[in-house]
């Protein structure tokens, strides 16, 4: 069951039919839950699945530099997150 804590427009938590309310990060924010998507592999999609995953194993070795250089960087994300934006491949 939804909860709707501060009004219509914020503060939305739970499950309220396919719709998925939660916070993350002060952020209040809606999706839904996906229907089942089939899988096609198409090469762009191998191609950026390729991408994201040097960029990954890139990063994780270096977590410790990372929490303390990206600090900054990180306004409502993660610093891994605000490092992963800025790989460009």
């Amino acid at each position: 069951m939804g909860v709707i804590s501060q009004g219509i427009l914020g503060g939305v938590s739970g499950k309220v039919g396919n719709v998925v309310g939660a916070s993350w990060k002060g952020i209040d924010y809606l999706r839904i839950k996906p229907s089942n998507v089939a899988n096609p592999r198409t090469e762009g999609q191998v191609n950026q699945r390729n991408k994201f995953t040097v960029t990954l194993e890139y990063l994780q070795p270096n977590l410790g530099f990372i929490k303390k250089g990206y600090k900054s960087y990180a306004v409502q994300k993660t610093e891994f997150n605000a490092a992963s934006s800025e790989q460009r491949l």
